[in-house]
């Protein structure tokens, strides 16, 4: 577990705490949105890393006032944690394997492939059960380089953003994207129900912050330092 505040110009604001993903970029992105919106409502944030599945399980607890930010439908079956409706970002999937090895051409090259995903990302599991695909979960990004590094499976299906980042932090220079992006979805910030008062006035300012470009530019920033240019 890794918390990390995220202040404004205040530090007398009071503070909400949400809990997100263990070493996800993409995460990154959406602290950096909501931090700038909750700083207009006189609020900083705190973030609190975890497992992913971890992560939607201590959310919906209600120990933390909600999740960073995942797919659309979480509440579905975390039915404590309630939507803000303007998307803070966007998740793409990406197939990284080993630079030596034959890519993946189309999707339905991955049926006769060894696969392997991290537990919790919602994306990937909704995409792996949509294409009735077999895959291994481990636990964290880093156990899943590793062993892809050591030829124990052939493909890994991450989200894009934080496969090109954990390559970058643990030097994996064997690896890189073999497929074009399998799918991609908008993620949308999630509060508790004991904050629902909150949605309305935060909604609106994301709704601004949006049609102001604000959010393309947040994630335009990270993305050009993270994912090699073609």
């Amino acid at each position: 577990m890794v918390a990390f505040l995220v202040p404004s110009s205040c530090l007398a604001k009071a503070t909400l705490t949400f809990s997100t993903a263990e070493k996800s970029a993409l995460q990154m992105i959406s602290a950096t949105v909501l931090t700038r919106a909750y700083a207009k409502l006189g609020l900083n944030i705190e973030v609190i890393e975890y497992p992913n599945a971890r992560s939607l399980l201590i959310a919906n607890s209600g120990k933390v006032d909600g999740e960073l930010s995942r797919i659309a439908g979480i509440e579905k079956e975390f039915e404590n944690l309630i939507p803000v409706p303007t998307a803070i970002n966007s998740v793409s999937i990406s197939a990284f394997g080993l630079v030596y090895k034959p890519k993946a051409q189309r999707p339905a090259d991955l049926h006769k492939l060894k696969l392997g995903c991290v537990k919790g990302i919602k994306i990937v599991e909704d995409y792996i059960l949509e294409q009735n695909l077999n895959c291994t979960d481990f636990i964290h990004i880093d156990q899943a380089l590793s062993v892809l590094s050591l030829e124990r499976v052939d493909i890994l299906l991450l989200p894009e953003l934080n496969g090109y980042s954990a390559i970058n932090r643990l030097n994996h220079r064997n690896v890189t994207e073999v497929a074009p992006k399998l799918s991609t979805q908008m993620l949308y910030h999630y509060l508790h129900h004991k904050q629902s008062h909150l949605i309305k006035s935060l909604n609106n300012i994301l709704e601004s912050m949006k049609e102001a470009g604000e959010i393309d530019e947040i994630r335009r920033s990270y993305i050009d330092k993270m994912i090699p240019k073609p």
